[in-house]
């Protein structure tokens, strides 16, 4: 699922909202809706209500003043006890202390009727004063936000401040979030229920102080969110239209233009709020799309009837709900960062404009209000919606929309939705609709076009008069400045004659020239290619090699993200397989030019060149069948590249025909999962694990004369030296090394050749035996075909047994690096027989203190290992019948431990071990110290006059010595003469 969480702010933000999400609940209680393509889960979301049963309302948060939420309830009686529920003190799901009037505003009729059970009449314009006059849904008790305080902008009083300026609404926001913290509240617990967020889709004003409370928001959801895609509806809106008119009515006869008139304080407020947040959404957001201010969309700037936010929000409606339909298919939708990467493809075009028809759909309408013609724009990149009824027909329009472009797939994406078509909600203006289907175009455009505007802003922002304490934005003239150099930066990149090279992104020739050129030159990211399989076409990025079975694995398994990555080593050791099994194939007929360029296109995967093509994760089929899908279709792309053809055409070189000759998945996988194991081990592990083991040996030789105090059970024992101590731990590497290079010669067993079951079914007698040959050839490491292939595809227990040997191995280095870290505790305190080496600063100033971190580091990778080994020893004993089906797991696992024991072992050798130093003061210190010297005197004193002394020096903090002095049993000198260590770290002669 590619969820979606919305956020709407103010109060023009909150009309569209209401309508985008009355059509949403239009749709899914639609007769038919079954049949729909429309994924609704995207949007909403699943809950429980108060007495336990499920709701289903919008994944949203909706911000507006509390002064605009009329009648509406923050707890609506979907989580709300019918009698014993206080809702004007806490919401206790989401944590708002909110104030309510004590008598709730009247219902209006549409609300009255609507809630008495009927389907009420629509409402009319005079009806609506608010957007919660004609909201039909039900909102979490976390969706709801209301600002206190203020009224809307331009209606301020001497009583009650306007809601009108960036810097105020900057200052709001933090408040609001210092008390309610609502976005680590409410937006992340939207966010993190989420399956798979695809993004936050947002409704904001930027005409009022909501201009700076949205930048404020996205900011901190950027810097939380840093790589999820972030589509902005900008809504201005002329909060002086009301002034203008009275005042028009004034100065008919003076003749004074009033547009241009700026005599009311907060012209330049708006103004302000408009340049500034355009500037700061286009920093923030992958993609912003301005609309203008409705009085604003007939030529004389004087219609009335657009100053109703219930009309004009129900004008743009139809439009708003079709340009988010892609994120929302089933089948032939676009994501949001698809979408986002496809119109900003020049990566610096994040600016769009929204047009739309109704009816005469070939006619649109620039809501965005951009001042250039359509058929002006030099048009970078366009994503249509088309919806039914089609006029004349499907055919016909789609003749006529392409008349009216150059631009040629992927730069233009149509998307027609046959169902549902859009019906308009009873909750429209009364009279707005006539009809119950409506055809409609929706378009989304990055051009030329938005250049009037970014050069307009950037010179008003170079020469902004500063009156009325800076027009409520808080900024100085030297960073006005700086957002006008940003506007002449956004200008740039809007050129209709772009600098990426000779580039016709309105070649008439059509798109695969295009699109291949582009993708060659690497200028654009997200440019597509059409490729199929068997369940039909898909768009694969032209800049990568992979084709439709590996588009359609990472659709079908988007899980884990970047960390749940098939292993670079599994890929890699494809790449031998694919080379060698090529070169086998040779001689048994493949054509010899076709099997030398998969062998070329095989070593670049090999060598890792093609690392960035194999996008796959582990969480997978279980045979990891998508994987050696991803193979051949890399490779054979790339050897289609070498011979001169076109990618995706499968010719002529074909991913399974020729790539995939005399191979299956279940041979394949288990053979690449060997070798890349084996690598890594031989290349990787075993040549670190000597390393260190060499290092702990070398200390033991170089402290074989420093003795110290034993400890047993965590207790004083007898002496050894330090290089015993850490013989002992060279030792156990020792043995470490042998368990992993007796597992090699299991683990060398190829099941290439079995194929499906293990009967070799498809491929030649011999096949199993050459490869095998050749991979030993290409690693320089022997490997042999596995003597029975069933066993080979079926059970994977020298997996299994090598995950054993590096769980033993992870036991003893959590060992090591445990006595060293306690060795090296301190600086006074502590142990301090080892002097660490400083590598970090540490968390204290206190001099001497060095946190043991290379030792913690080494335990924690340890522990992931056992876990690690855990999930192994399970995936090992799935093998029923002829399949093991936990391939992808168990080698991924596997190559991470190996991974991470290797670079563990490296950094504690290079960053302790080789830097550790005897403390031999504190070493003595404590020898001299301890009571289990007492065993020397046995001999001469007996065993209960030893046991007095050590009991008196214990009792009375003594030294042994002082003990069996002030007993006198012993003078000084026969003490000495006894007591000596270096007697009692060996056997007597």
């Amino acid at each position: 699922m590619h969820e979606i969480v919305h956020i709407s702010f103010g109060h023009s933000s909150a009309y569209s909202t209401t309508h985008y999400f009355n059509q949403q609940e239009h749709y899914f209680n639609q007769a038919d809706c079954d049949t729909h393509n429309i994924d609704h889960d995207s949007s909403y979301r699943i809950g429980e209500g108060y007495d336990g049963s499920q709701t289903y309302t919008p994944r949203l948060l909706l911000y507006d003043l509390k002064s605009n939420f009329g009648s509406i309830k923050k707890i609506n009686e979907l989580y709300q006890k019918p009698t014993s529920y206080d809702d004007s003190k806490i919401d206790t799901l989401s944590g708002l202390n909110i104030e309510y009037q004590t008598q709730q505003p009247q219902r209006t009729r549409y609300q009255a009727e609507l809630e008495s059970g009927k389907e009420p009449s629509p409402p009319t314009s005079d009806e609506v004063a608010s957007w919660t006059d004609f909201n039909r849904s039900y909102f979490h008790p976390r969706s709801i936000h209301q600002i206190s305080g203020y009224v809307q902008c331009g209606t301020g009083t001497d009583g009650v401040a306007g809601f009108d300026g960036w810097e105020l609404g900057q200052d709001v926001y933090k408040e609001y979030e210092k008390e309610f913290n609502s976005l680590d509240e409410d937006l992340r617990h939207f966010a993190e229920e989420c399956d798979l967020l695809q993004g936050f889709h947002v409704n904001a004003d930027v005409s009022d102080a909501w201009s700076g409370f949205s930048v404020a928001y996205l900011e901190d959801v950027r810097e939380t969110y840093t790589k999820t895609p972030i589509v902005v509806n900008a809504h201005e809106r002329d909060h002086l239209f009301s002034w203008k008119q009275s005042l028009k009515n004034k100065v008919e006869s003076e003749n004074k233009d009033v547009e241009k008139d700026t005599r009311h304080p907060l012209s330049n407020t708006i103004l302000m709020n408009e340049l500034l947040s355009l500037s700061k959404l286009e920093s923030v957001s992958d993609l912003v799309v301005p609309l203008s201010c409705p009085t604003k969309w007939n030529e004389n700037n004087t219609d009335s009837k657009m100053n109703s936010l219930f009309i004009s929000s129900s004008i743009l409606s139809p439009h708003l709900d079709a340009i988010c339909l892609p994120f929302k298919l089933y089948n032939g939708g676009a994501n949001m960062q698809q979408l986002t990467s496809q119109l900003n493809w020049r990566n610096g075009t994040k600016i769009a404009t929204l047009t739309g028809g109704v009816g005469d759909v070939v006619n649109q309408f620039d809501y965005s209000g951009m001042e250039s013609s359509i058929k002006e724009r030099d048009v970078f990149a366009e994503v249509q919606v088309v919806r039914p009824p089609y006029k004349p027909s499907r055919d016909g329009l789609e003749d006529a929309l392409d008349s009216r472009t150059k631009l040629k797939y992927p730069l233009l994406s149509r998307h027609w939705i046959d169902s549902p078509a859009y019906k308009p909600h009873p909750s429209h203006p009364a009279g707005m609709y006539e009809d119950d289907e409506i055809s409609t175009l929706s378009s989304l455009t990055t051009s030329d076009a938005v250049r009037s505007k970014l050069e307009e802003f950037g010179k008003v922002s170079e020469s902004f008069p500063f009156k009325y304490g800076g027009m409520g934005s808080g900024y100085s003239r030297d960073e006005m400045v700086e957002i006008g150099e940003s506007y002449w930066k956004m200008h740039s990149a809007y050129n209709s004659d772009p600098q990426f090279g000779d580039i016709d992104i309105n070649d008439s020739e059509g798109s695969e020239a295009t699109a291949r050129s582009i993708s060659m030159s690497n200028v654009i990211k997200s440019e597509f290619r059409e490729e199929k399989d068997t369940f039909g076409p898909l768009r694969v990025p032209c800049d990568r090699y992979w084709g439709a079975q590996t588009q359609r694995s990472l659709q079908n398994f988007e899980i884990g993200g970047e960390q749940a990555k098939m292993p670079v080593p599994l890929t890699r050791a494809f790449g031998i397989l694919k080379k060698a099994a090529a070169a086998v194939n040779i001689t048994y007929g493949l054509d010899e030019k076709i099997g030398k360029a998969i062998m070329e296109a095989a070593d670049e995967v090999a060598t890792g060149k093609l690392d960035g093509h194999f996008p796959l994760v582990v969480f997978q089929t279980g045979s990891g069948t998508q994987t050696n899908m991803n193979s051949n279709e890399v490779i054979s792309n790339r050897a289609i590249e070498i011979l001169g053809g076109k990618l995706g055409s499968k010719n002529p070189v074909h991913p399974n025909d020729h790539v995939n000759m005399s191979q299956s998945s279940n041979d394949t996988f288990p053979t690449a999962m060997h070798v890349a194991a084996v690598l890594e081990l031989n290349n990787s592990l075993l040549p670190n694990l000597t390393t260190l083991r060499n290092a702990l040996a070398d200390k033991a030789e170089s402290w074989s004369n420093i003795i110290k105090i034993g400890r047993t059970h965590l207790q004083d024992a007898t002496p050894l030296t330090l290089g015993q101590e850490f013989g002992g731990y060279a030792q156990q590497l020792t043995y470490g090394i042998d368990r992993v290079e007796a597992v090699i010669p299991r683990l060398s067993l190829l099941a290439q050749g079995g194929t499906a079951v293990g009967t070799g079914l498809n491929t030649r007698k011999g096949f199993d035996v050459k490869i095998a040959e050749e991979i030993t050839k290409i690693t320089g490491v022997q490997f042999k075909t596995a003597p029975n292939k069933f066993e080979a595809l079926a059970a994977h227990d020298a997996v299994v047994e090598a995950s054993g040997a590096l769980n033993t191995l992870a036991a003893s280095l959590f060992k090591i690096a445990q006595d060293i870290r306690f060795l090296g505790s301190g600086p006074r305190c502590g142990l301090a027989e080892l002097a660490l080496p400083e590598n970090e600063p540490g968390s204290s100033i206190m001099p001497g203190k060095v946190n043991p971190t290379q030792c913690e580091s080494l335990t924690m990778l340890c522990a992931q290992v056992f876990g690690n080994n855990t999930a192994i020893s399970f995936a090992g004993s799935q093998g029923n019948f002829e399949l093991n089906v936990f391939k992808p797991v168990l080698i991924s696992n596997l190559l991470t431990s190996i991974r991470l024991l290797a670079d563990g072992c490296r950094s504690f050798t290079n960053n302790c071990v080789v830097g550790i130093e005897p403390n031999e003061t504190k070493i003595k210190a404590i020898m001299n110290e301890s009571l289990m010297l007492a065993t020397c005197l046995n001999a001469d004193l007996g065993y209960d006059n030893v046991a007095k002394a050590a009991k008196k020096a214990h009792s009375e903090g003594l030294t042994l010595k002082e003990s069996v002095l002030q007993l006198g049993l012993l003078t000084a000198e026969r003490f000495d003469e006894l007591v000596r260590p270096e007697l009692m770290i060996s056997p007597k002669e």
